[in-house]
């Protein structure tokens, strides 16, 4: 599984610690933050372009989308949604795929593209996936955080099974963040559901910021920080521990233990 990193400012390098990227809007006017982007590009990393709806920053238009993924390079990008609500998910979709259609030629062909397996529980998610398999211009699954905190932790694990079952090579997985509520989710995932192929995440920096190794048996839930994007953090930032954190999830992604 690939590991994508998500640094607050003021430690945008840190995302060359990994090859592949979740390249967020949020953060798109940080030319640090897009100089780095560029340079992990320019080196042949896999980048994907979030959407803003989990930061409550969506782009609001297919044209805005689009443009802010070819200027970051973007492998994929990933498509509209509304959190919690499959039926408006999709129909953002749907209109995502029907504006691109009039937009200029550079767009079209240049871009995959990854649904959102949006719902209010597993039964919800399996809807949206099985309407996001419709549409051949859907690549990849992704597959929200928040789905663990209003159901049950291995509901991830769940609907990858569910998915590589029931849709055999038809697409590729992405876990779309990592939650504080489980924060060794990766490791079961990696021995579990190894074809997952990747997950983005904050948290070696979120549990670094409070002082937590994510190596500790059980660890409270810690969240991101509300200034975590606009408040530089590279003089208080404990970099042995953090080091420490990102070392434990690149542990956790080729885990070969079963995990209690």
């Amino acid at each position: 599984m690939q590991l994508a990193l998500i640094p607050p400012k003021g430690l945008e390098a840190r995302l060359l610690d990994t090859t592949a990227q979740m390249a967020l809007p949020i953060v798109a006017q940080n030319p640090t933050y897009v100089q780095t982007i560029n340079a992990a590009k320019n080196r042949g990393d896999f980048i994907m372009m979030d959407n803003g709806a989990a930061e409550h920053m969506p782009i609001p238009t297919t044209k805005r989308l689009c443009t802010q993924a070819l200027l970051f390079g973007a492998d994929e990008v990933v498509l509209p949604d509304v959190l919690y609500d499959g039926p408006n998910t999709m129909q953002l979709t749907r209109q995502f795929f029907d504006e691109l259609k009039y937009l200029p030629i550079e767009f079209k062909g240049a871009l995959a593209f990854a649904g959102v397996a949006q719902g209010k529980n597993i039964n919800e998610a399996k809807v949206t996936i099985t309407e996001l398999a419709e549409i051949s211009s859907v690549d990849t699954i992704c597959l929200p955080r928040l789905l663990i905190s209003q159901q049950y932790k291995a509901i991830r694990i769940d609907l990858a099974d569910w998915i590589t079952e029931n849709f055999p090579d038809r697409f590729k997985i992405h876990l779309l963040g990592t939650s504080p509520v489980w924060p060794a989710e990766i490791q079961a995932v990696s021995r579990y559901a190894r074809y997952v192929r990747s997950v983005d995440t904050s948290l070696p920096f979120n549990y670094a910021i409070a002082g937590v190794p994510l190596a500790r048996k059980s660890v409270p839930p810690i969240h991101r920080p509300s200034t975590y994007f606009s408040e530089s953090w590279a003089r208080i930032m404990n970099y042995t521990l953090l080091q420490a954190n990102i070392n434990t999830m690149l542990e956790w992604l080729d885990a070969e233990a079963p995990v209690g």
